[in-house]
């Protein structure tokens, strides 16, 4: 039987590692940033974990008030590159369009994943040698069983 964590796991890490971030470049005579339109890569690492779980009392037919069930979970996601990128476009399409689940047999929630926050830590402008690193928020919200 499959189960959501496995599920939510599997969307957060599968629209990071199936995305191309554009590569962000730097001038340097006047510092100006450039961000690729043509040219990126997907991230050179990727870890997603569980971070928090919240319940709250489960309603409906033959249920009483002191059951719970999961109403939301927050994951994060850090993921690093080898070159500077832009994580912007990446934002921009899961803020507009989160990652749904559907129900599935014995799977009775459907799920929302919503990209909450993105913390970022940047290599030198001029010669790194190593690439951009995020911490990205998720939250997968859980529909009423």
């Amino acid at each position: 039987m499959a189960n959501q964590s496995d599920r939510i796991h599997a969307a957060i890490y599968g629209a990071l590692s199936g995305f191309t971030f554009p590569y962000v470049t730097y001038d340097k005579d006047t510092g100006l940033r450039t961000t690729s339109e043509v040219d990126g890569e997907g991230p050179e690492t990727i870890l997603v974990r569980e971070i928090q779980s919240n319940f709250e009392a489960a309603l409906g037919e033959r249920r009483t008030p002191r059951l719970r069930e999961r109403s939301d979970w927050q994951w994060d996601a850090e993921i690093a590159f080898d070159n500077q990128v832009s994580l912007e476009l990446f934002e921009t399409t899961y803020t507009d369009t989160p990652l749904f689940l559907p129900r599935v047999v014995g799977l009775n929630q459907q799920v929302t994943i919503t990209l909450d926050e993105v913390a970022y830590t940047h290599p030198p402008e001029h010669a790194s040698s190593s690439g951009s690193r995020a911490k990205l928020s998720f939250t997968a919200s859980l529909s009423r069983k």
